[in-house]
């Protein structure tokens, strides 16, 4: 009678748990090019216009390497979330593009680096109540460090729609303006 072949035990695999310890999140230091859209990373000695040259570091070490960095003229110095961190060869999602594009909009407008990125539910609707347009919005914000107050008047044929869903608790303005690094401005 035949011997039967051995079978080979397989190793069981440990999965390694995809949460990340508390504080141990990785930070890079970037430098923005005030007036262009140009983006370096600190590579350790120099700055170099690749991302996956980024010298990663913890929180703190990072803030102390920041504060004793000086900025080249032109440029702004801030931190950089390693998960906002641009990757290499393979390209972005759309989802990430818009991710990056509205934290590079907030670091324009503010002065500070986006540190996270929060999702907020919007109702896809399709049906609104228009009950008129925008003539002026105001809001406050921190810019700079400070906190300010702002007010825009919306001029001529820039007055943005306003559009309110059924159920009356959100509202969406609607064309007449661009959100900019200088906050809202008239569309020419």
């Amino acid at each position: 009678m035949p011997k039967k072949p051995k079978r080979k035990k397989r190793a069981r695999l440990r999965r390694k748990s995809k949460a990340k310890p508390v504080g141990k999140e990785k930070f890079a230091i970037r430098a923005l090019q005030i007036r262009g859209p140009k983006r370096a990373y600190y590579a350790g000695n120099r700055f170099d216009f690749k991302p996956s040259a980024a010298v990663l570091l913890t929180r703190p070490a990072a803030e102390k390497l920041l504060s004793t960095l000086k900025a080249p003229r032109g440029w702004r110095l801030g931190l950089l979330p390693v998960g906002l961190l641009p990757r290499g060869r393979n390209p972005l999602s759309p989802q990430t593009r818009k991710l990056h594009k509205a934290a590079r909009l907030f670091e324009d407008f503010t002065g500070h680096t986006a540190e996270r990125v929060d999702k907020v539910k919007m109702p896809s609707q399709s049906v609104f109540l228009v009950p008129g347009v925008v003539e002026v919005i105001g809001y406050t914000t921190v810019r700079d460090g400070q906190v300010e107050d702002y007010l825009h008047e919306f001029k001529g044929r820039n007055k943005p729609m306003m559009a309110i869903t059924p159920d009356g608790r959100q509202v969406v303005l609607k064309g007449g303006f661009r959100f900019t690094e200088k906050g809202f401005e008239d569309q020419k």
